[in-house]
């Protein structure tokens, strides 16, 4: 399952600079991931998948390990 997060306006300022970022989050910081299709009802979702920094269980599989 490949999940996009959302990151907040911070990250999101800083994606067209051509450098890498090394941030530091809060371990209580929740992301999200990209909403489902609209399903004809009611308001569209603003939110998809809920990862919480500090809850195992909301992170989805690993895809990939960084070793240094």
């Amino acid at each position: 399952m490949t999940e996009v997060l959302v990151f907040a306006k911070f990250v999101q300022a800083t994606e067209k600079i051509d450098a890498d970022l090394l941030l530091r989050l809060a371990s209580n910081r929740c992301v999200w991931g990209t909403p489902g299709a609209y399903k004809g009802r009611g308001a569209p979702c603003k939110h998809g998948h809920k990862f919480k920094l500090n809850d195992p269980e909301t992170w989805t599989e690993v895809t990939e390990t960084l070793l240094c």
